[in-house]
Formats: structure tokens, sequence, C-alpha cells
């Protein structure tokens, strides 16, 4: 027996409302990912309130001159969102900002969650195996995706895969092996904190501080 959606007060759906449409970006970032935070939670607005709320964030994603505010509009659109609403937006956030590998992960998830040709679309528009891949896997079980362009090997992926690869991983979504065939996941993990935490103490540009990997907000 399924467990009923608990509702979001409407006290709190309207004050994150407000941070959203208040055009300061970190107030607007901080209620989308704590809009995500309780959706994976098993919250839900009701229903009359949902879809204002799905196309103020819509509008950011059009909009917005914030990467991260962007971000987590795909982010928070995946979860709440509706296909024929959204897919027309996050293919345009594909189009538009196809050279940041962080809008391309959270477009590519999204898509992935709310629409079923996401596959076509990418095929199409001709982004890499390996990134489309791993983004899926965010929301997709293992058993609907094509997992040949896999395992990702360290030594040839890009900072970028590693940290998609990562974030896989942390969310408990990972085939086995999904790094190299002869170890699990549990020790690449180790590994890959070991080596980033050299190379930080180096200032690499692999996995310094400045690196994409130090920044998950």
């Amino acid at each position: 027996m399924s467990s009923l959606p608990r509702y979001i007060e409407r006290a709190v759906s309207g004050y994150l409302k407000a941070q959203i449409e208040s055009g300061d970006p970190t107030r607007t970032k901080r209620a989308l990912q704590e809009i995500s935070k309780l959706y994976r939670g098993g919250w839900r607005f009701f229903q009359d309130v949902v879809r204002g709320i799905e196309l103020e964030i819509i509008g950011l994603l059009m909009s917005s001159n914030d990467a991260k505010v962007r971000r987590w509009a795909l982010n928070a659109l995946a979860q709440l969102g509706r296909e024929d609403s959204c897919k027309a937006a996050i293919l345009h956030a594909l189009q538009t900002y196809h050279t940041d590998p962080d809008i391309v992960a959270a477009a590519v998830a999204a898509l992935y969650r709310l629409c079923k040709t996401a596959s076509t679309e990418l095929r199409r528009m001709g982004f890499d195996e390996q990134t489309v891949t791993l983004a899926a896997l965010q929301h997709i079980p293992v058993a609907r995706l094509d997992l040949s362009c896999l395992p990702l090997r360290v030594e040839h992926a890009n900072a970028e895969l590693i940290k998609l690869g990562l974030i896989v991983i942390g969310l408990d979504r990972a085939p086995p092996n999904m790094f190299d065939p002869n170890y699990d996941n549990a020790a690449m993990v180790r590994a890959l904190v070991s080596v980033r935490k050299v190379c930080e103490s180096l200032e690499s540009p692999v996995f310094g501080p400045q690196n994409h990997l130090a920044r998950l907000d």
C-alpha cells in the first residue's frame, strides 16, 4: 500500500514562492534547493499552488543570468514539473548553455525524469553518451538505461564526468564497478578522495579548489 503524499503548508509554499520571485539570486537558489529537498523527501505542494510555482521556475530557467539559479531551476523542475509545460524550456537550456557542463547535466537529468522521448531528443542533439548516461542515472533505474558507454575510465574522463559519477554514487543509484571493472565503487571513491586531497595541497588544476569538483552548490 503506497503512502499518501504529505503536503507543504500553504504558509511555507507562499514563503518559497516569494523567495523565488525576490530577484535575489542567493535567496532564489536557496528556495529552489529547499523545494528539491522537500520533494525528494516525499512532500508536495497543493495542486492549486504547484502550477504557479512551476511557471515561476520555468521563467527563471529562461531568463536568469545566474548559472546556479538556472541549474537549481532544472533540479526543481525535475521534481515537480510536467512534460507538456517543461520540455521546451529544458531543451532551450540544453541548446543555449550546451558549453556549461553543470547545466547540461541538470537538464539531461530533468529531461529523463519528465520526458518519455528523452533519449531520442539527446541523440538528435549529439550530446556525449557518458554525460547523458550519468545524468540520467540520477532519476532513471539502471535497468532502463543502455550502459554500454560505461565503465567511466578515470584515466580518460574529465573532471565533470568524474563529478557526475560521484553524484550518482552519492545518490546510491550507480551500477556496480561504474568507474573501473576491476574495482568496486567504494574503493574508487576512496582513491579519488585521496587523490583530490593530494592535488588540492598542490593546487592542481584537475582536483584543485577552483575546479568544479570542489563546487557542489
